[in-house]
Parts: structure tokens; sequence; C-alpha cells
């Protein structure tokens, strides 16, 4: 009977990393398949503006140290941006791989269970 529930408990944690490897994929995919239009619609830097109450907390040398530096990292952005639509054709193949790993995992915690608790058996029966 505890055999039956450790493998129950083994196949249940299987079903719920399953549902999350399916959640986080799905996740991934559904936001990667749009950041290429997120290019598109970005704003000049210098049109951005603090709103005045908080313009009175900030030195405005920092403000032009935040501007240039994010001027200077906007290409880049915008570059990852743009080629992530075409990771999109890893994410499964990566889900896949990190599933099986996790259920690998999984089954080989629950063999050993299994070994572990017919060898207690085996003790308690001497």
């Amino acid at each position: 009977m505890l055999l039956a529930l450790a493998w129950f408990v083994v196949l249940a944690l299987l079903a719920a990393w399953s549902m999350c490897v399916w959640l986080l994929h799905s996740i991934a995919v559904w936001s990667t398949t749009g950041a290429g239009s997120l290019i598109a619609k970005s704003k000049p830097i210098d049109s951005l503006a603090l709103p005045n109450w908080v313009g009175v907390w900030v030195p405005p040398e920092l403000m032009l140290a935040l501007k240039s530096s994010v001027s200077t990292a906007l290409p880049f952005v915008e570059s990852a941006l743009g080629a992530l639509p075409a990771a999109t054709a890893w994410l499964s193949p990566l889900a896949w791989i990190v599933w099986g790993f996790g259920a690998l995992l999984l089954i080989a915690v629950g063999a050993v269970v299994h070994v572990a608790m017919s060898m207690m058996r085996k003790r308690a029966g001497r």
C-alpha cells in the first residue's frame, strides 16, 4: 500500500511538473510572438518626462545620465526584440528537453523511494 502511495505522489508531482512546463512554454511563446511589433512603437527617449511632483525630488544631472544611458542601450534592446520572434522555433524543443530531464529526475526519485521502501519492508519481515 505504501508503494502505491509513493508512486501516486511521484505521478502527481510529474503531472504538476508537466503543467508548469506547459504553462511557462505557452507564456513564453505568447510573449515572444508579439515582441517584434514593439519595435515600431518605441518612442524617442527625449519625449519621456517625469511628472512634476517627481521632478522636484530627482536631480537634473541624474535624469540626463539616465536618458543618455537608455538612449545608448535602446538600439541593442530593439535588435533583441526583433530577434525574439525567430527564437520561438527553439522554445518547443527546449521545453521538451527541460520536461524530459525533470520527468527522468522524478521517475528516478520514485524508483529510489521504491527500492528503499522494499528494502525496509524486507528488513522488517526478518
